[in-house]
């Protein structure tokens, strides 16, 4: 059995190089036919069809609790197995769960994306890969006495699209496509997503005034989900003038101030303001009516026409105007028009 052995970094961009790499291995197994071939038997000893999304992904589910193992990996070694390797082995830990199922899931076309759990960032403690059943994502962890569509709780969460790329990310280079107007938009709505949701949490006694200055000193330490993306600074920005409000107002939360508690609660925060981005980047391109060129996997799947298309079009259009036939074909048809 093939192995390779490489140096990861540590805290999120270990997550981060893991998560890719699981990936790798998942998008090299759709080119083979053994998973595929597995997936199938799976279907057909359960009498599930592809046809019933719900339960083909409940069957697969099921057989990966049954017949995959939980092993740990090696003391001081991080691996990451193929899921054809799991297969064979029936054993593996978290992330080989996840590749596997990521994998037999694909494989019969139901879409899929990883979701990473930790205490912070840089503490990650879980992987499992979810699945899209008519519009909603289903958890599948195999790893845990969760049923299909469950899962477990930690403070920090973070996403993936099939390929291992984190979805902040891939969000932050698809709306450099987007006009500079639509990028303000979606910033704007950033902005007032966290506030939003910084208010409503402190009336609702969720968090106090060291929750509120622990998420600045988390983003500015470069921990937080939004790190490197567009959303950062406007969402700096947000919580800094909510935490300046809080002071100068002298307002009390009901929460207890004592030490700096739930600070993983900053997870549920960047999870609002990831919404509400999503939905202002859908709002903007559907305002500005252009479609075509799609947003990478696992995003909102909107399009924009590129530049090139346009000047194309436009001189396809002022080259047939200036042809006499085109010119004297247009003329008659105005003719026949105006004498009904």
């Amino acid at each position: 059995m093939l192995f390779a052995i490489r140096r990861i970094p540590g805290g999120q961009a270990g997550t981060d190089a893991t998560v890719r790499q699981i990936g790798r291995f998942v998008e090299s197994s759709l080119h083979r036919p053994n998973i595929r071939l597995l997936a199938i038997q799976i279907l057909d000893r359960a009498n599930a069809s592809s046809h019933q999304p719900l339960k083909a992904a409940a069957a697969l589910h099921a057989w990966m609790r049954q017949r995959i193992a939980y092993v740990r990996d090696p003391i001081t070694v991080e691996t990451v197995q193929d899921p054809e390797a799991t297969s064979r082995l029936h054993a593996g830990d978290c992330d080989d769960h996840t590749g596997l199922m990521a994998a037999l899931a694909a494989s019969i076309g139901l879409p899929v994306r990883y979701v990473v759990l930790g205490i912070t960032p840089d503490d990650c403690r879980h992987i499992f890969c979810e699945i899209q059943i008519d519009g909603r994502w289903m958890p599948a962890d195999t790893t845990t006495s969760m049923p299909f569509g469950k899962m477990i709780s930690m403070p920090f969460r973070k996403i993936y699209s099939i390929s291992g790329v984190s979805n902040m990310k891939a969000l932050s280079q698809a709306v450099k496509v987007l006009p500079t107007v639509s990028r303000r938009n979606v910033q704007a709505a950033a902005y007032r997503a966290a506030f939003g949701q910084l208010k409503s949490n402190w009336n609702r006694g969720l968090i106090n005034l060291n929750d509120i200055t622990g998420y600045l000193r988390m983003i500015d330490r470069g921990d937080s989900p939004g790190r490197g993306t567009f959303v950062e600074r406007p969402m700096r920005a947000a919580i800094q003038a909510f935490r300046d409000m809080i002071v100068g107002s002298g307002a009390v939360s009901g929460k207890p101030e004592r030490g700096l508690s739930g600070i993983g609660d900053v997870g549920g925060l960047f999870s609002s303001v990831w919404g509400a981005v999503k939905d202002a980047v859908a709002k903007t391109t559907v305002e500005l009516k252009i479609p075509q060129v799609t947003i990478p996997e696992g995003l909102i799947r909107t399009t924009v026409t590129p530049p090139a298309a346009i000047a194309a079009a436009r001189e396809t259009v002022e080259t047939a105007l200036k042809s006499p036939v085109v010119l004297i074909v247009l003329g008659a048809i105005v003719f026949m028009i105006l004498r009904k």
